[in-house]
């Protein structure tokens, strides 16, 4: 009987590679060269060396293998994502199994230590780039960071090094996929493409796929969304995932949970998409830039993102648990934006705003307060005013410590998420004048006495009946006992809180109708 050893691979600086540019064409591009890296070249070569897969999905890997080849199989890895990606590199650690271990045997006393040593190799690798400047050489026309080394006419003249030029020829690739899939002469050998799984099973569902593309430009979005020209970038991640790992007690347990955790997420998107996002005339209103694990990266028309977040987020919790028995949960982060709005600062945001959903969830746990079944969900709607960095947006406009004053209760559970869409859309069905919010908006930037005067003079003035028992409604949904005389704001303590703020943000990002028109 031989010895075996426990292999853990993570993928470094997935972000950094995927989006080195803003160039939609070699952004998926370089998601979908990750992609099958991780999900068929890396489990193909784990045959080579009578490897057993774990799970390989999300970036990261890990496999049983042979004592005597475990280090081949590495270096093997390893050679294919440098060949491959040109500029990406994965890190790897091992740990020794006793003989006979089996999948059913207890994986703690192996798996935790396994995982201190990937992040110690992890932080011993950083990232290091020194290009030697010289008249004769010139850097990529597209990321600006290695040295160009091919000429590309297409679609416009451009200098490009390997890395970008790889991306752009899997992303034609990927095109050509897609056309084969739509005239039904895709190939087995393309089956475990993402793209080509997705479309297929949006087909059988009934989505209309025929003569339609991906987006060629992030404008493509914006000509499909409502106001015209902005977008939307989805960016969501599992909660607690590593200690909820942590707790797994065997190997089966660690590939059923990998598994379920990643056909959830890709579950929730293919079901957001049939729910929300039916196809414009040329080009589906969304493209997915990574997808796998429990991460996502998506862009949207402006006006599905809020509804297609609150989908994903509220189907992974109950595929999770229908499939695991555990209700796992998604924090999402949401940056809406105009289309020429630079793509790196859009992917920051996002990001940003995932993360501050993340520790405000930590902290209302801490405090006992309710977030509800499902994770939290966060959102910036750029425009002149706005910070490009989500904390400083929040310290500086968001919020007033001097006054006690919190103009958001962002972010939200999708209870109160879907309360907020609800009303924006019973404002839009009862003909509210929306240029009145702007008052409203207004107000809730003055100091607090004046801002309590103004919100109390715009809601007497405010005749329509009906108009006035939305308001009131809205703000004894986050606040029961609170309306007179702090309007627009509740008390909480010694702290004022407004809603309005966070509804006026989203008014003309919402659509009367609900799902697909």
């Amino acid at each position: 009987m031989e010895k075996r050893l426990l292999v853990s691979f993570d993928t470094d600086r997935i972000k950094e590679y995927i989006f080195a540019t803003s160039k939609l064409k070699e952004i998926r591009g370089a998601s979908a060269i990750l992609d099958e890296l991780n999900r068929w070249d890396m489990i193909e070569k784990s045959h080579n060396f009578d490897g057993e897969k774990i799970y390989a999905n999300g970036g990261s890997g890990m496999f049983t293998v042979p004592e005597v080849s475990a280090e081949a199989f590495i270096q093997s890895v390893d050679k294919e994502y440098r060949l491959r990606t040109q500029t990406c590199s994965i890190t790897s650690a091992t740990i020794e199994l006793p003989l006979g271990f089996t999948d059913q045997d207890a994986i703690q006393p192996y798996l935790q230590p396994l995982t201190h040593r990937l992040r110690l190799k992890k932080a011993e690798n950083p990232f290091h780039q020194s290009l030697l400047t010289h008249p004769f050489l010139r850097t990529c026309d597209s990321c600006g960071e290695q040295y160009a080394i091919q000429n590309v006419t297409e679609p416009e003249p451009v200098l490009l090094c390997r890395s970008c030029k790889n991306k752009r020829d899997k992303n034609k690739e990927i095109q050509a996929d897609i056309k084969s899939i739509i005239s039904d002469k895709a190939e087995e050998s393309v089956a475990h493409k993402l793209w080509h799984r997705l479309l297929s099973n949006l087909a059988r569902e009934g989505y209309e796929i025929t003569g339609k593309d991906r987006p060629e430009v992030f404008g493509n979005l914006g000509e499909m969304s409502k106001p015209e020209n902005y977008m939307a970038l989805i960016y969501a991640d599992g909660d607690s995932m590593g200690k909820t790992l942590g707790n797994l007690q065997n190997l089966d347990e660690v590939k059923q949970f990998s598994e379920v955790v990643d056909n959830a997420i890709y579950q929730c998107v293919q079901e957001a998409v049939l729910t929300y996002l039916p196809p414009g005339d040329n080009h589906f209103p969304f493209d997915i830039l990574m997808l796998g694990g429990d991460d996502l990266v998506m862009v949207t028309t402006a006006h599905k993102a809020i509804e297609v977040s609150m989908k994903i987020s509220q189907k992974f919790s109950a595929f999770t648990e229908k499939n695991l028995g555990e209700r796992l949960t998604l924090s999402v982060g949401i940056a809406i934006a105009h289309t020429n709005f630079p793509f790196s600062s859009l992917l920051n945001l996002a990001e940003q705003a995932l993360k501050f959903a993340k520790k405000e969830a930590v902290r209302r746990k801490r405090h006992g307060q309710e977030i509800g079944t499902e994770g939290l969900i966060n959102f910036i709607v750029v425009n002149n005013s706005n910070s490009l960095d989500f904390d400083s947006y929040y310290d500086e406009t968001l919020s007033n410590d001097d006054e006690n004053v919190y103009r958001t209760l962002r972010p939200y559970n999708l209870a109160d998420l879907r309360y907020i869409v609800e009303t924006i859309r019973c404002l839009k069905k009862e003909n509210f004048p929306s240029g009145k919010l702007n008052r409203l908006r207004d107000a809730i930037f003055q100091n607090r006495n004046q801002s309590v005067l103004e919100g109390i003079m715009f809601f007497s003035r405010t005749k329509d009946k009906r108009h006035r028992q939305i308001f009131r409604d809205f703000l004894a949904h986050f606040a029961p006992d609170s309306f007179f005389p702090f309007f627009p704001w509740f008390k909480e303590g010694e702290d004022y809180h407004s809603p309005f703020l966070d509804l006026i943000e989203l008014y003309n990002f919402i659509e009367t109708k609900n799902g697909v028109e």
